[in-house]
């Protein structure tokens, strides 16, 4: 993930968030999305079955849940 500031060019920060992954030819398939409510980032990682939180002021992972399925969206 990479972190900008409004108004900036540069990027801020970059965490790597998510491990590699090539979108698949197969719509249905999981894949990492991202949602961002206020100062978080909310990112699936269908891989680990988890959801990292990342902080954007930081830049940095704050938190991440274990899920029990694979995440879709």
């Amino acid at each position: 993930m990479h972190c900008g500031a409004a108004g900036r060019e540069a990027v801020a920060a970059h965490e790597a968030v998510v491990a590699a992954w090539e979108e698949s030819e197969t719509w249905q398939d999981p894949r990492s999305t991202l949602f961002v409510q206020g100062p978080t980032a909310f990112v699936t990682e269908p891989a680990s079955r988890t959801i990292p939180a990342v902080d954007l002021k930081t830049g940095k992972v704050a938190k991440s849940a274990q899920l029990d399925v694979i995440p879709t969206s």
